[in-house]
């Protein structure tokens, strides 16, 4: 009687693992083979609603045991709602992992990725600059230096994160000076430039000379 209920013990021990270890190897399947992936890539072909592109990033090619997608692709773009993509679309998009065939994939979703650009500005005329220490003390002036800086520096799409310790309000925009690190924050557009050494220096000692003989402690 007792080796009876050993042995009954021992398959539903077994028979549980048995689920368990089914159950896992499921769950493992489908975040191989299931699921969906995402993938960046260019539009060179659309012929008929359908599109052929090239792949530039693939978030599941990195994954040992996960199918990779082609370097080309090859999608109904009545499936994902992509009937207005064109030659030339940079794409960012997901699609069902388990329907790669050869270059044909079931793509469920894309958009298309804008790439922000820079918009060329003329500074001119006279400018207001605050020194943060002075907070009521205002210089106008019209300093070619800042200018010409200001108009044929390499500015960038982001903000420098350094302590500004100059304000300047010119053309409408709201700028910020950093003598530290010699940057001017357009905080208006979200653009920075950043000086050279030599340019920093000259700047710096521009600013400080129009502040000269103003104590904060005196405000």
């Amino acid at each position: 009687m007792k080796k009876k209920v050993i042995i009954s013990i021992a398959v539903i021990v077994c028979i549980l693992l048995l689920v368990v270890a089914l159950y896992f190897a499921w769950r493992v399947a489908y975040q191989i083979w299931g699921g969906e992936g995402g993938f960046e890539a260019v539009i060179v072909s659309v012929k008929d609603n359908v599109i052929t592109a090239e792949v530039t990033k693939d978030d599941e090619g990195t994954s040992f045991l996960s199918p990779k997608l082609p370097d080309q692709i090859v999608f109904d773009a009545d499936r994902c709602d992509g009937s207005d993509l064109k030659v030339g679309d940079k794409i960012s998009g997901t699609y069902l992992k388990g329907t790669i065939d050869g270059n044909n994939v079931h793509v469920v979703s894309v958009s298309v990725i804008t790439e922000k650009t820079t918009e060329k500005i003329t500074y001119s005329g006279e400018m207001v600059i605050k020194a943060i220490n002075f907070s009521h003390v205002e210089a106008m002036t019209e300093s070619q230096l800042i200018l010409d800086l200001l108009n044929n520096g390499e500015w960038i799409d982001t903000l420098c994160d350094c302590f500004n310790d100059y304000a300047i309000s010119l053309n409408g925009k709201v700028i910020r000076y950093s003598s530290d690190c010699g940057t001017f924050n357009n905080i208006t557009d979200v653009t920075s430039l950043t000086l050279s050494d030599s340019e920093k220096a000259s700047v710096n000692e521009y600013l400080e000379s129009l502040f000269e003989g103003f104590d904060p402690s005196e405000e």
